[in-house]
């Protein structure tokens, strides 16, 4: 394939994950993208533990892809997209495990503040209910 293509491949995979990874992060902030935000969570969940359970814990298609482009590009890559992330950007080396800590724990983080204001937002519809019944 063309290097051109290769290249603005490349760089479009790479923003494309970083703003899905980033509206993983804080969709659950915007009331009107919070039922877009639970798909990407649960489409995320079911890359790393379903098609995990057959291609690695952890596995997200999305790096699978542009992995694929960038092995065509003669780059050599980690095995996650969160330690590529890290380390280009900050010039670190940081350990595999401590990625996947920070990316399993950002995950968390995200699922746990979906679910509380999911539970916010149906007690806050249930008292204007109540309101408007009186």
């Amino acid at each position: 394939m063309n290097e051109t293509i290769l290249s603005l491949s490349d760089w479009l995979l790479t923003f494309v994950h970083v703003f899905f990874i980033a509206f993983l992060l804080s969709g659950w902030a915007f009331r009107r993208l919070r039922t877009v935000h639970a798909a990407a969570l649960a489409i995320t969940l079911v890359s790393w533990f379903f098609l995990g359970a057959f291609f690695g814990w952890g596995y997200c298609f999305l790096t699978d892809w542009h992995w694929e482009i960038r092995a065509e590009r003669g780059l050599a890559m980690p095995n996650s997209f969160i330690k590529f992330l890290i380390d280009s950007s900050l010039g670190t080396d940081l350990a595999p495990d401590t990625t996947d800590a920070l990316a399993v724990g950002g995950l968390l983080l995200a699922v746990l503040a979906a679910v509380v204001v999911r539970i916010l937002d149906r007690k806050r519809r249930r008292r204007i209910v109540l309101a408007d019944d009186s």
